[in-house]
């Protein structure tokens, strides 16, 4: 499965409207000796001037942010920036690292080609800058001429003349509807921006296609469909407001334009739902929860229960599902019976009334027999309930089922028919209703 970690960081930025944080990540899913890919975008309530987002650093478990706003304001500002780190592109989409070169006062782009899509995709980006100038400025990305195999990421200063840029890269994923791995959906939303509403902000209203359990992270990528840079102009910022269960507002601010008095900006979004509980770790359509101290075999499995009616002692699925469950835990209980594949240690099999945990050697992330009164880490295990989550794509006029691999749609009839994912009005019901009334 894709390994993603998500997750959604809290700043309070003060007079200077510049601020890091570094965010830690337990329990991450992530593998530590692999890169790791950060997407990241601000969520401002009632922000009146642009808000910039970029990342310091990156790592399996830990993840610096830095934001700044484009001039100073009120102090002691609340805001949020939601953020997720992968390895891979899910199944699906297409995603890359691009190195810029220093730059200064202008905006520099670098087309980036990919294999070519079906359909025109949305593309994320995120500033990768490992020193910002003066440790006060910041550097905005947009996107430019996206088709089907290739697009344009542009960067830019959010001040005027503030020095050389150094050490910059872009992050970017390239999809097309939903992302494997990721429970949600996304768009597109186009803005004109005239020139009587240059450096303010200009938002819209987009609402979901489902109503989600929690709000889902929402992230954002402004991009243009003419080439412009070689116009001389500051960055279109754009960012969240007021994310619910139903929806959210897009905003753009483009801060200045000097040859194009008026402009169609577009805003690629991406809604990423939690599957899971609080507190749980989603893989392989799967939930995970670390259970504090130590327990018996037979104890983590009432422990489990007690958590979630469906929940039970960990059962990996395969080698990476097997990894995954020994890196969120110190030497866990694990379930072999039920288990498609075996992954025994050296010397080690499957015996009667002996239990089994993960721990690790040179071949990795391996089963060892133990007592089953001996006391191991406990990881259990539950099936996504797509229904309660919000994270199905049944039609708003159909019901959701949760079933043992997966959920059933199916249309509310005898008014409405269809496959569940679509549904319409009967319309030799509606008849039939007229004729009744008459």
């Amino acid at each position: 499965g894709n390994l993603i970690e998500r997750g959604r960081t809290e700043f309070v930025v003060s007079s200077d409207n510049h601020l890091c944080q570094v965010v830690q990540i337990p329990h991450s899913q992530l593998y530590p000796h692999k890169d790791v890919r950060a997407i990241a975008s601000v969520n401002d309530n009632g922000a009146t001037v642009a808000p910039a987002v970029w990342i310091k650093r990156a790592t399996y478990n830990e993840l610096e942010l830095c934001v700044r706003r484009q001039r100073m304001e009120r102090t002691h500002h609340k805001l949020h920036v939601d953020w997720m780190l992968y390895h891979n592109a899910p199944v699906g989409s297409q995603t890359g690292s691009v190195t810029i070169s220093p730059f200064g006062a202008r905006t520099v782009c670098q087309k980036v080609l990919v294999q070519r899509f079906g359909k025109t995709p949305n593309v994320l980006a995120t500033v990768n800058a490992t020193a910002v100038l003066g440790g006060y400025d910041a550097v905005a990305v947009f996107v430019e001429d996206v088709s089907l195999s290739s697009f344009q990421l542009c960067v830019s200063e959010l001040r005027m003349y503030s020095g050389i840029h150094r050490n910059v890269s872009v992050n970017w994923l390239a999809f097309v509807g939903e992302l494997d791995g990721l429970a949600g959906e996304s768009g597109t939303i186009g803005f004109f921006v005239s020139s009587s509403r240059i450096a303010f902000a200009t938002c819209k209203w987009q609402t979901f296609s489902k109503v989600y359990a929690t709000r889902p992270r929402v992230i954002v990528t402004p991009y243009f469909s003419i080439r412009s840079r070689f116009c001389y102009h500051r960055p279109p910022i754009t960012w969240t407001e007021n994310v619910t269960r139903h929806g959210f507002s897009s905003c753009v601010a483009h801060l200045l334009a000097l040859c194009y008095p008026s402009r169609i900006v577009r805003v690629s979004w991406l809604a990423i739902a939690e599957a899971c509980p609080a507190g749980w770790v989603q893989l392989n359509g799967q939930c995970h929860k670390v259970v504090d101290g130590c327990h018996s075999f037979s104890d983590a499995g009432l422990i489990c229960k007690t958590l979630n009616a469906k929940s039970r002692v960990a059962v990996a699925q395969d080698y990476a599902h097997n990894a995954f469950i020994g890196r969120l835990a110190p030497r866990p209980w694990i379930v072999v019976r039920h288990s498609a594949f075996s992954h025994f240690g050296v010397g080690q099999r499957a015996r009667d009334s002996v239990c089994q945990f993960i721990t690790t050697s040179a071949r990795g992330h391996v089963w060892q027999n133990d007592n089953c009164l001996n006391c191991h880490s406990v990881v259990c295990q539950a099936d996504i309930d797509e229904c309660s989550s919000g994270t199905h794509n049944c039609h708003a006029n159909a019901t959701c089922t949760d079933t043992a691999d997966g959920f059933q749609c199916r249309c509310n009839g005898p008014a409405f028919v269809g496959n569940g994912t679509h549904c319409s009005e009967d319309q030799f019901y509606v008849c039939l209703l007229k004729i009744r009334k008459l």
